[in-house]
Formats: C-alpha cells, sequence, structure tokens
C-alpha cells in the first residue's frame, strides 16, 4: 500500500509539472504572437509571467532579450543574452546576435568586435555572425574589413540578402560603381515585393543616370575605380559607355524608365559575357558567372522586366503576359537553379 502510495504521488507530482510547464510554453508562445505584431512591451509582460513560474526558462529569457533590442533597450537586451550566452542552449547564437548589436548600439562598439571575433573562433561557418561584425565595421568606416566580413557571410550563405545590399554600399563608398550594381541586380532577382526591393532598384537607376552627364556640348563619362584588375575596368568604363550612348540617342533618351532599365542592363550583361574578368575576383564567382549563365540561355531581357516589378507593377505585367512563353522558361530556368 506504501508503494503504490508513492507510485500515486510521484505521478501527482509529474503531471503538477507538466501542467506548468506547458503554462509557461503557452505564455512564452503567447507573447511571441504579441511580438510578431509589434507589441513588445504586452510580450514582455508575458514572458515576465513564464519566468514567475519557471525562472530559468532560457527561451523565455531570449525572447525577453530579443523584445529589449527592438525596443532599444539596450542594457536589458544585453542582460537577458548574455544569460542565455551562459548556459550554451538552443539559444545561444541567437543570444550571441543580440549580445553583439547590443553592445555596438550601446556605444560599446570596440567590445561589440572583440565579442564577434571571440564567438566566430568558436563558429566560424556562422554567417550572421559575419554579416554583423560587417555592418560594425562598415558603421565605424573600417571599410576594407567590413567588405571582407561580407564576402564571407555571402561566401556562407548566399541567399542572405541583407549581406548584398550591405555589400552594395560598401562599394559605393569605395567608389566602385560597377561592384555596387552586380549585388542590387542579384538581391533584385531573390527579393521582388518589398521597400527594400523599391529602394535597391532605384539605387540601380541612379547609378545608370550618373554614369554619364551632359557639360556643355559634349557627354562626360563617370568611371569608377576597380584597381589593377583589367576586365573589372573594361566593365566598368562599359557601363559609362552604355549610359552616354542612351544620352546621345534621342529614341534611346526618351524611351520611359522600365524599358530604358531593360534595355541598359541587357547591354551590360551581353558585355559581361564578352569580357574576361579573373577566374578568382569574388565578383566574377558570385555574380558575373551566374549572370553570364544566365545571358548564355537569352534570360537576360526577360529577366530584367522580371526585376522592374517592384516599381513598374502594371507595366511589368501586361509585358510578362504578352510574353509568357519567354517568361516561363525564365522561371523554369531560375528553378534549375536553386
Amino acid at each position: 500500500m506504501k508503494k503504490f502510495s508513492l507510485i500515486v504521488l510521484g505521478w501527482m507530482i509529474f503531471c503538477s509539472a507538466f501542467a506548468q510547464q506547458e503554462e509557461v510554453d503557452n505564455l512564452i508562445e503567447q507573447g511571441v504572437v504579441l511580438q510578431s505584431h509589434g507589441l513588445y512591451n504586452d510580450a514582455l509582460t508575458k514572458y515576465n509571467q513564464a519566468l514567475a513560474k519557471d525562472k530559468n526558462n532560457l527561451r523565455a529569457k531570449y525572447e525577453m532579450a530579443y523584445a529589449y533590442l527592438q525596443l532599444e533597450n539596450w542594457d536589458d537586451a544585453i542582460y537577458y543574452s548574455f544569460e542565455v550566452i551562459k548556459e550554451k542552449s538552443a539559444y545561444y547564437l541567437e543570444s550571441c546576435l543580440i549580445y553583439g548589436a547590443a553592445l555596438d548600439y550601446n556605444g560599446k562598439t570596440k567590445g561589440a568586435i572583440r565579442f564577434y571575433k571571440k564567438i566566430l573562433k568558436e563558429h566560424p561557418n556562422e554567417y550572421l555572425l559575419h554579416y554583423n561584425l560587417a555592418l560594425v565595421y562598415y558603421k565605424i568606416d573600417q571599410i576594407e574589413e567590413a567588405e571582407k566580413c561580407v564576402e564571407k557571410a555571402i561566401q556562407l550563405n548566399k541567399l542572405h540578402m541583407s549581406s548584398h545590399l550591405l555589400l552594395s554600399s560598401i562599394m559605393q563608398v569605395k567608389g566602385e560603381r560597377l561592384k555596387s550594381m552586380l549585388p542590387l541586380y542579384y538581391f533584385l532577382l531573390f527579393e521582388q515585393d518589398s521597400k527594400r526591393s523599391i529602394d535597391a532598384y532605384n539605387q540601380l537607376q541612379n547609378i545608370w543616370t550618373h554614369s554619364a552627364m551632359h557639360k556643355g556640348n559634349s557627354i562626360a563619362i563617370s568611371v569608377g575605380l576597380n584597381g589593377s584588375n583589367a576586365g573589372m575596368s573594361a566593365l566598368e568604363l562599359g557601363v559609362g559607355t552604355i549610359a552616354a550612348t542612351y544620352m546621345m540617342d534621342e529614341e534611346k533618351n526618351e524611351s520611359e524608365g522600365l524599358k530604358r532599365m531593360a534595355d541598359q542592363t541587357q547591354d551590360l550583361f551581353t558585355l559581361m559575357k564578352e569580357v574576361k574578368v579573373e577566374e578568382l575576383d569574388f565578383f566574377a564567382i558570385t555574380y558575373i558567372d551566374f549572370f553570364n549563365l544566365l545571358t548564355h540561355n537569352e534570360h537576360e531581357y526577360v529577366y530584367s522586366y522580371y526585376i522592374s516589378n517592384c516599381v513598374y507593377k502594371e507595366k511589368v505585367l501586361a509585358w510578362l503576359t504578352e510574353n509568357n512563353g519567354p517568361f516561363s522558361e525564365f522561371m523554369e530556368w531560375m528553378e534549375l537553379q536553386q
């Protein structure tokens, strides 16, 4: 009888603990839902309720760190993320990203750099750590270091679109026009319907616009910098030449934005296919080889319209409808590239 009573008591304790854990999990899930709608303070209330029942719950602490980061409460973001980091749980790397970002935003930039470097020694293949470190370097104008880090992030995860945008910004600071364009072209292929895509498209149009300008009765070609890479330098000059051609040709100069963008892009991609660039160049491997393959399969013009959807939705839809065959072939080709 005594043994039976102990079994019953043990079962009751187990059920009580299970019920409490389920309640804690439900509170955290409610917080996550609130957080997804931007209601971070309401989410924090749920996480605090969860911690009141389970003070060591690491998921609750991680979610709190994230919420505080969004609320720009850097001190609490640092505190709760470090609480999770100490335990090396399933939320370790995510908490490292929050901790490093909060340090940086809190004015402890050197500390953030040291921290990222330390964690990268343990996890050298985590692309987001490289990306976050690149962001910190970019903010303090250590452009060469930023470039190295973001290129590593892209090598580890080519589909991380924020890395391509950051690389484009870095190249603009360095005055390397073509290298700032290529990541934007790549980004627009994979992210179509966002504010970022509209901004990226407008940046591309702006680069084309300023690649050649009227000076009196002549046209001046703007040429970016590309170091000793002869192939990239030739392509850089090609961007200015293409832009100048459109300014000199009255019919081309008066073409509306969508068609002009498509035509200029096609001309650039055709040129890229003809010019030999150093094989080990990061931009050649990451971007030019891909766009050369696209051009080889005669998809460059459809591509040019496809990426313009973010700005010219109705016109692009009409064009793609009229050119449904080539568009379908382009989409089938894209699926094979995944």
